[in-house]
């Protein structure tokens, strides 16, 4: 309950933050931001955000109104 998992085609399974760069791919319009947060530098910084988010998950989508 702590991280969402996304499972490939390829049977691997990625979690949480690591999951990310992923499913910004697979959007059209997003893919520019799935090569940013991907840089293995940044990658860090994408796995405190994603944590951060669902810790406050509620609290976040309260906030982006109906």
């Amino acid at each position: 309950m702590q991280a969402m998992q996304l499972v490939l085609a390829d049977g691997r399974i990625l979690s949480g933050g690591e999951a990310v760069p992923e499913l910004l791919r697979r959007v059209r319009g997003w893919r520019w931001v799935a090569a940013l947060v991907g840089v293995p530098p940044l990658l860090p910084v994408t796995r405190r955000v994603y944590a951060w988010i669902a810790r406050n998950r509620m609290r976040v989508s309260c906030g982006l109104g109906p």
